[in-house]
């Protein structure tokens, strides 16, 4: 009887030390997570950063095609729209028209 009793005290300490490692991994899982959706946000911004200061430098470089990159992008966006395309992907094609031509 004093075995069995060993044994299932022995099974819930065990039990309760898995559960805090799951707990632990979880924290650091929801970390991970956080740090990913931060770093995505940034890039994101840096591209969109970097593909508007191409845009507003090449009208300069040749006056006659200003206005046609914004063409491009928008029907671009309308394309996609057309098709289903969910926002994301949506934003993808602006960012891609506006440069396309460089």
């Amino acid at each position: 009887m004093q075995d069995k009793a060993r044994a299932q005290k022995a099974a819930t300490q065990r039990l309760r030390g898995l559960e805090s490692r799951k707990r632990e991994l979880e924290r650091k899982f929801l970390g991970c997570v956080r740090n990913h959706r931060d770093v995505k946000g940034r890039l994101a911004a840096a591209i969109r950063a970097g593909t508007n200061s191409l845009h507003v430098a090449q009208p300069e470089q040749v006056p006659s095609t200003a206005g046609h990159d914004e063409n491009v992008a928008r029907l671009s966006m309308e394309m996609g729209a057309a098709l289903g395309l969910v926002r994301q992907n949506l934003e993808a094609l602006n960012i891609a028209g506006l440069p396309y031509d460089i």
